[in-house]
């Protein structure tokens, strides 16, 4: 019943609003630019790991440190997601994953695993959380749902993208290779996000 209340943009109207000033272009690439750089360390880390001569404790330490992160991450940054007005803290979350990526290219050890993973999962899921408010500050409430289910798609597409062209790269080149693209995918998520300029007005 709620559903069948709620309002209905057009395509038209949809369409003014991201023709308009404040538009949500620059985070929505780096939202696809996410996805594209976080399936491929998370796809290929471990088999690199392996293949690196990680000890089964350390790939253990890994994998829960990686856990436990993502559990308090939302927990960690919600008072900082709640203050953010720009693309700044987005950036920030992006730019921690590709250094957190980029730390088991220099060792595999369990210190260096237990850095990587905890640095990766605190902010893997709190950077959804940024982005949906952001949104919600751009964006009027008729048009959150609509919104969010754009940002969805073009997260999926580089999911999608990501995880064939980090498989081939990494088939080609060395599963480093593999994870070096997701470092620099991420990384350039982080310098889109951070031209996102804050809303000149909240959106009622």
């Amino acid at each position: 019943m709620i559903a069948a209340n709620a309002p209905r943009p057009s395509f038209f109207s949809f369409s003014a609003l991201f023709l308009s000033g404040r538009t949500l272009l620059r985070l929505e690439i780096a939202y696809a630019l996410f996805g594209l750089g976080s399936i491929g360390y998370m796809t290929f880390v471990v088999a690199y790991l392996r293949d690196n001569d990680a000890s089964p404790a350390a790939i253990g330490v890994f994998w829960v440190a990686l856990g436990v992160s993502i559990w308090l991450g939302g927990k960690l940054w919600a008072n900082s997601i709640s203050k953010s007005r720009s693309g700044r803290l987005a950036s920030l979350m992006y730019l921690m994953m590709a250094v957190a990526s980029s730390i088991v290219l220099t060792s595999t050890t369990a210190t260096a695993l237990l850095a990587s993973g905890a640095a990766f999962g605190s902010v893997f899921v709190a950077v959804v959380a940024a982005t949906t408010h952001l949104i919600r500050l751009h964006v009027a409430q008729e048009f959150w749902t609509v919104t969010l289910a754009g940002f969805t798609v073009w997260f999926g597409v580089g999911l999608t993208v990501g995880s064939a062209a980090t498989g081939i790269i990494s088939d080609s080149y060395g599963l480093s290779a593999g994870i070096l693209v997701s470092v620099i995918t991420l990384a350039a998520a982080a310098v889109v996000a951070a031209l996102q300029s804050a809303p000149t007005e909240l959106e009622t």
